[in-house]
């Protein structure tokens, strides 16, 4: 005899979720339409990719908030492409924002005004962070039922 006991919240995880910090990167790139706070489609520009030159379409840009910790930042000018692999945060943009980043003992620090801001891990030959998206669309359930389930398994 079983019982299933329905009385939870799950929220979905998604790959977009995970974003590198790129030394190499002219611009911030999303891969995730959906979690663009503002967004302005773009029909006529393309990017090339590191990998051999490849070229793939930008479809819009806009803002994307973060949360890294208790703080949402904002990050502007944001390129979005479905056909993106990974999302980027370019180090040069933040540098000309004045943010500096400090990397040592495979973590890369990104600091304002010599306050920490987030750390980026290696992983892989990459620095990886793992935001928050503060506006995302939550898929959830609950429920507050018990069911006594009777099954057999038959082999």
């Amino acid at each position: 005899m079983s019982y299933l006991i329905q009385a939870c919240t799950s929220e979905v995880s998604k790959a977009s979720d995970t974003w590198m910090f790129d030394t190499a990167a002219s611009h911030h790139f999303c891969k995730d339409k959906s979690i663009f706070n503002e967004y302005v489609p773009i029909s006529d520009e393309k990017m090339t990719v590191g990998v051999e030159g490849v070229t793939i379409p930008i479809e819009g840009k806009g803002i994307v908030n973060l949360k890294f910790g208790h703080r949402i930042f904002k990050f502007g000018e944001v390129m979005h492409s479905s056909k993106l692999n990974r999302n980027l945060i370019s180090g040069p943009r933040l540098d000309k924002k004045g943010v500096v980043s400090e990397s040592g003992k495979e973590e890369l620090r990104v600091k304002e005004n010599g306050q920490l801001l987030y750390k980026a891990f290696l992983r892989d030959g990459l620095y990886v962070v793992n935001p928050n998206i503060p506006n995302r669309k939550q898929v959830g359930f609950s429920a507050n039922s018990v069911q006594k389930l009777d099954f057999t398994i038959m082999a």
